[in-house]
This record gives C-alpha cells, sequence and structure tokens, in this order.
C-alpha cells in the first residue's frame, strides 16, 4: 500500500512467439512486433465510462526470455528493460498519470523459472480473470460513477509470499485517479480478485477528487477504510483475512497508534498497521480494518444521501463528523 493509495488488473488474447534477433530487419520486426503486443488488451464501456485493460504479461515473459537466453546479463537491468518501460512507454502514449513512486510496484524477480511458470498459467486462466475483472468493473461504476480507468495486469512475484497466502492471491495498487495495476499469482481466488477490483476501484474515484495526495496515517487509514467499505457494499458476501472486526484491545491498541502517531507519516508505523505486530497485539490488515470502523460510523452517524459524498470527504472532516473524532487532539 505504501504512501500512495491503491489499485490493479488484466490479459491479451493471444499467446506470443519469440524469435531469435539474428539481423537488424528481424530486430526492428522484433520491436515492432513487441510493441503492437503491449497496447493489446480490452476495452469496454459501460453506462457512459470506458475501461482500458492492458495486460503485461507478453512484456514478463520477454524478460524471462532474455535471462535464459543470457544468464550473465544484469536481471534488474532487463527487468527494467522489457517490462518497466514498456508499461511507461504505454502510459505516456495514452497520456495516463502514474505516481512518481510508480517503480516501487514492479517487482524485481530473480526466480525467472518460476515466474515464467506462472505467467504461462495466468494467460491460460485469461479469459475467466478478463471476465471476472469486467463483471467487478460493471458492479462497481454501476453504484459509483466515475470518469475512464485503465487498469494493467501482471503476474504476482511468486516469491511474495504474503498476498499469495494471505490475500487471495491477489494485490493491486492505484497510481492516479484513471490508472491502477493489479498482480495475481496463478492460485487466485474468484471472489477475491472481484473484491480487490472494487477495493481498488474505490480508490481511483476518490482519486477523482484528491489525485490520491493522502500523507499522514490518518489520511491513509481512512483512504483504506472508504475502499474496503465500498467493496462491501459491491460484495457483502465475500469474506476476506482483512475484513474480519477486530477485538476490543486490539482496537484499543490500533487506535492508541493512530492518536499517538496519525498526524504525521512514519513508514515502521504504518508497515506495523499493515503487516502486524503480535508483541503489540496489533493484527495485520489493521489499516484496513480500523479505518472501514471509522468510515462506518461516518455512515451510520450521518447518513450520507450517497457513496460518492463519503468517498469524497476529506479523512479529516470525515474523522471530525464520528465518535473518533479524539483522533485528532
Amino acid at each position: 500500500m505504501k504512501k500512495s493509495t491503491l489499485f490493479f488488473l488484466l490479459f491479451t488474447f493471444t499467446l506470443l512467439s519469440f524469435g531469435c534477433d539474428s539481423t537488424s530487419e528481424e530486430k526492428t520486426g522484433t520491436a515492432r512486433e513487441e510493441n503492437s503486443r503491449e497496447i493489446e488488451g480490452l476495452e469496454f464501456t459501460h453506462k457512459d465510462q470506458t475501461f482500458t485493460l492492458i495486460p503485461l504479461f507478453s512484456q514478463t515473459l520477454n524478460y524471462t526470455e532474455k535471462v535464459r537466453g543470457d544468464s550473465s546479463k544484469d536481471r534488474e537491468t532487463l527487468y527494467e528493460e522489457h517490462v518497466i518501460s514498456p508499461f511507461k512507454n504505454i502510459a505516456e502514449e495514452k497520456n495516463l498519470e502514474t505516481s512518481e513512486y510508480y517503480e516501487e510496484y514492479f517487482e524485481y524477480n530473480t526466480n525467472v523459472e518460476e515466474l515464467e511458470k506462472s505467467t504461462e498459467e495466468l494467460i491460460k486462466q485469461k479469459d475467466a480473470i478478463m471476465d471476472s475483472v469486467q463483471s467487478a468493473l460493471e458492479e462497481s461504476s454501476s453504484k459509483l460513477p466515475g470518469t475512464d480507468k485503465t487498469i494493467f495486469v501482471m503476474p504476482l512475484n511468486p516469491t511474495n509470499h504474503f498476498p499469495i497466502y494471505n490475500l487471495g492471491g491477489v494485490t493491486g495498487v492505484t497510481l492516479s485517479a484513471d490508472t491502477g495495476i493489479v498482480k495475481l499469482a496463478p492460485s487466485y481466488e474468484e471472489e477475491q480478485l472481484k473484491y480487490t477490483v472494487a477495493h481498488e476501484y474505490g480508490h481511483l474515484v476518490e482519486g477523482e477528487g484528491n489525485g490520491g495526495n493522502w500523507g499522514s496515517i490518518n489520511e491513509l487509514v481512512i483512504s483504506e477504510g472508504k475502499a474496503d467499505t465500498f467493496a462491501r457494499k459491491v460484495y457483502p458476501s465475500v469474506e476476506t483475512s482483512w475484513n474480519s472486526p477486530l477485538e476490543k484491545s486490539e482496537k484499543n491498541e490500533v487506535l492508541s497508534v493512530l492518536k499517538e502517531e496519525g498526524d504525521g507519516y512514519n513508514a515502521d508505523t504504518y508497515y506495523t498497521l499493515e503487516r502486524g505486530n503480535s508483541n503489540r497485539n496489533i493484527p495485520a490488515a489493521s489499516n484496513y480494518k480500523i479505518g472501514a470502523v471509522i468510515v462506518e460510523d461516518y455512515i451510520d452517524s450521518n447518513n450520507p444521501s450517497s457513496m460518492q459524498e463519503w468517498i469524497d470527504l476529506p479523512p479529516q472532516q470525515l474523522i471530525e463528523k464520528t465518535s473518533y473524532e479524539e483522533l485528532l487532539q
């Protein structure tokens, strides 16, 4: 999650073939083909809102192929060249906004064999994934209309075990109000994918009003609370590892952290709220959990006329109108 808001997703329609770069002409042709593949995906419109889904699977396989072709080359440099740079080029061509920290969300992976295997498995599942993502976006935008959105989808780093085993094999990030990334493991759970898409969509729409420029821990916690509250309203029957309620003692400990440090930003403190600390009685995903508690308190106490009302409300103003206003004192 880091210091930006979160977000997400999707894939290619064709598997790619790779050739050797034996001549200048072949290199030019290959580059042209790769560029064409990079921008393939799915575009659809739902209630006057256009969604573009762009896969980064071919770019990932380009990277793994280059590493296997010459293991002496620096893998981080190859990853930059074949995955990060193509993403940046696509974003620039489509005039998409991206966070200045966007490279943080591209996990350089040295386990090339597992990454290649994961990517190939995801490509086999692409139709089901695309159906799930489109469905989630349509359901989300029906409840909360917004501007046009572009979603990139990538394979999840197979060595990043936390989301694989704790988040249903799905994670996402929003880079701006119009752009998000979703990462998937082949073992992803469909309902978790849909829930994550809804969560990230909530962030994207919130970003339309504030640009995603929240900086304090309290602001980030409320942003996560808004996104997860929205996702629960889209998919009320979905259970996740992070939407179970806090025990009273846990809640009190988390609130004490927010009261002491919530007005500023400390990466270690936010990481503790996100990943948990059993010694301090702080469970994982406490940033989501307490954020949702505060947002639900606002909704129950103020009876807003629409979702848009509380999605757009600045965090401090939202907190002021809840029973947790002491966090601002």
